[in-house]
């Protein structure tokens, strides 16, 4: 399988552009974003460019995007939004929950990390891919050089389940992957010169990713 991951669009037009054409280059099997989707943009705005892809969308909210984004994306034929739930594509399960961390950012959709770690832990297994809008702690989540702001709930799941992959975001500075044990951790960010991750999953589950631009 074939994955393209972004995250941060933030509703910019810009950033949209460049997903379609790293989307229409690369060919891949499933569009995942890791959160902070639309921002402040009118949602039809990144929406129906996304569902237009004819491609499957998967998410997950991000801390600057509105409540009703599950709402708003269930009226669209090509786009799921993970919230807490889990979707089936070629064989390949994929589970997320959307918001960011309480502490220490303020966030729209902030979610009470031990509820949200365990209502998810039954859901992950060794070969699921796990999408989550904040970082684990400890991976591509350093603010300022030196203040880890990741998700303590996202790295309890892949220390206990040993997800495959993990598809983040939200820490705009530190794109990028790297192993959490046998996790692959990808920190899908577009920044402003980013262009997201493509991730190849082979059949005896390797997971390779390059970083675009």
């Amino acid at each position: 399988m074939r994955i393209y991951s972004v995250a941060d669009l933030h509703g910019r037009k810009e950033y949209l552009s460049r997903l379609h054409e790293r989307a229409r280059s690369s060919a891949p099997d499933v569009i995942v974003i890791a959160g902070d989707i639309i921002g402040n943009a009118d949602p039809a705005s990144l929406l129906v460019p996304l569902d237009a892809l004819n491609m499957p969308v998967i998410a997950v909210r991000g801390n600057a995007d509105p409540r009703d984004l599950e709402k708003i994306a269930g009226s669209y034929q090509n786009i799921w939004l993970l919230e807490g739930n889990r979707v089936n594509l070629k064989g390949i399960s994929f589970v997320g929950i959307g918001g960011a961390v309480v502490w220490p950012f303020r966030s729209k959709i902030a979610w009470r990390e031990r509820m949200a770690t365990e209502n998810l832990l039954h859901l992950v297994t060794a070969d699921s891919v796990v999408v989550a809008h904040p970082p684990p702690r400890g991976a591509h989540d350093l603010v300022l050089g030196f203040f880890h702001s990741g998700s303590q709930g996202v790295a309890e799941i892949i220390d206990r389940c040993q997800p495959m992959l993990c598809l983040c975001g939200h820490i705009h500075e530190r794109p990028g992957f790297s192993r959490m044990g046998k996790t692959t951790v990808v920190n899908a960010s577009m920044g402003k010169r980013g262009a997201g991750a493509l991730i190849d999953i082979g059949e005896s589950g390797r997971v390779d990713v390059t970083m675009l631009s």
